[in-house]
């Protein structure tokens, strides 16, 4: 999964997003720090879903990698 991160074309970034819904928690926290690496700022809205993700570290994983793509937390969810 963190290879597709290294790509930048429109299938890989499609792949990683979808990957984001995954029922397995370890395959969307690999999606989102995927996505992290791509530094693509439309990874910013289905990011926001994971904010209510039913695992605490997905959460949190999300969160970083929204502030690091330059989202202002503001206490939401």
């Amino acid at each position: 999964m963190w290879a597709l991160g290294r790509f930048q074309d429109a299938k890989s970034f499609d792949a990683l997003v979808a990957s984001l819904d995954d029922e397995d928690e370890m395959v969307r926290s690999s999606a989102i720090f995927s996505l992290k690496q791509r530094g693509d700022h439309r990874a910013i809205e289905p990011l926001l879903k994971r904010l209510s993700d039913d695992e605490d570290y997905v959460i949190e994983d999300a969160r970083r990698t929204l502030r690091d793509l330059g989202w202002k937390d503001d206490g939401c969810p």
